[in-house]
């Protein structure tokens, strides 16, 4: 089984769903096929009582990778249709593949982005908190 992961959001490759381990959610990726369904599952995690900014960036993070909606879903502003199931599976394929490339193993679990310790400070500058 390929894993990828973003902080405590976890691909699994092999079923195509993205999956919260604490407490668990599961988001299958087939059942996105617009812009406006990806939406609908950020906008679903935002409003649990459980998710934090952390929480929610990093599954912007997660579908952001694995979906590339600027050029799949949203581009120039316009919503756009994944048609078929098997296009999901090739960006998920295409995203193990980019991860192997990248380092010689597929990470477990990758934890904070390395732009993300600035913003977490400017958030408790302004009073946001980080969690």
């Amino acid at each position: 089984m390929q894993r990828i992961g973003w902080g405590d959001w976890t691909l699994n490759a092999d079923n195509l769903t993205l999956t919260h381990k604490d407490p668990v959610l599961e988001i299958n990726l087939e059942e996105i096929s617009d812009s406006a369904t990806l939406l609908d599952w950020i906008m679903q995690v935002q409003d649990k009582t459980w998710a934090t900014v952390m929480t929610v960036g990093q599954l912007v993070r997660a579908l952001s990778e694995i979906f590339n909606p600027q050029a799949n879903l949203c581009s120039g502003g316009r919503n756009k249709r994944l048609e078929e199931v098997v296009i999901v599976r090739d960006l998920v394929e295409h995203l193990v593949k980019r991860y192997k490339r990248e380092s010689q193993s597929v990470p477990d679990l990758l934890d904070e982005p390395a732009g993300w310790t600035r913003t977490r400070e400017i958030w408790r500058e302004k009073g946001y908190g980080d969690e």
